[in-house]
């Protein structure tokens, strides 16, 4: 698979407390939790502890979301709002 995009999360800097993430990718093989997993990681580790993550997510994804630390704050037909906030 080399070569390939498996996965991304763009980030979007909202202000100097909080990041966005919207329009993530992961594909449908690879294993979609793992790599989402691995994704948030890293950007939890590089942010969380200063900024408040503001993420909206499908359906499908949101546990994954909530297993590293993310809340819902409004359900939509498709996606879900999430927010990250270390406290």
């Amino acid at each position: 698979m080399e070569g390939r995009v498996t996965a991304f999360i763009p980030l979007e800097s909202i202000n100097a407390r909080q990041l966005k993430l919207d329009n993530y990718y992961v594909s449908a093989t690879g294993g979609r939790e793992k790599q989402l997993s691995f994704l948030l990681r890293a950007i939890l580790e590089e942010y969380g502890a200063e900024r408040e993550i503001l993420a909206l997510a499908h359906k499908r994804d949101v546990d994954v979301f909530v297993k590293w630390g993310f809340f819902v704050v409004n359900e939509l037909v498709n996606y879900s709002k999430l927010v990250f906030k270390r406290e």
